[in-house]
């Protein structure tokens, strides 16, 4: 029998796991909701099955915090569906990048003539510093730095 997440009542009733509790929405495409902990709202995933090479592929949707639970369903089921049309007009799935990409892209998203040298205020760590770490520490560095 499929477990039902669609609304708040049938989600509260989930029991906690790592796996992904997945409703089926068409043919190869399934909408996921898991629960970590009893003390989180949990979070929302889709997942595609591509016949044609016999590929899964999953994404991660996020946990719609910002809605009230009784929205999160729709909203997770309408990124789904636009995640699907991307695949099914031929995009891609993004690949995966490390901590350390996403932190040096974070660094460059920043605009670096506005950030000042903060080795100034004793803590040693410069934005070129904390580019060339290219990792959460130095980020995180460089921001208790400047607060």
């Amino acid at each position: 029998m499929a477990t039902r997440i669609d609304t708040v009542e049938a989600r509260s009733r989930l029991k906690v796991r790592p796996a992904p509790y997945w409703q089926r929405l068409t043919a190869g495409r399934h909408i996921g909701f898991r629960r970590m902990s009893a003390t989180t709202d949990g979070t929302w995933l889709c997942q595609s099955y591509d016949p044609e090479d016999s590929k899964q592929t999953r994404r991660s949707l996020g946990d719609f915090a910002h809605l009230p639970p009784s929205q999160r369903y729709d909203a997770a089921k309408s990124e789904a569906e636009l995640w699907f049309k991307h695949l099914d007009h031929g995009g891609k799935v993004s690949a995966a990048i490390t901590v350390t990409t996403a932190c040096a892209n974070y660094v460059e998203h920043l605009n670096v003539e506005d950030i000042p040298d903060v080795g100034a205020r004793g803590s040693g760590l410069t934005l070129a510093g904390a580019r060339d770490w290219g990792n959460v520490a130095g980020i995180w560095l460089l921001r208790r730095a400047l607060a």
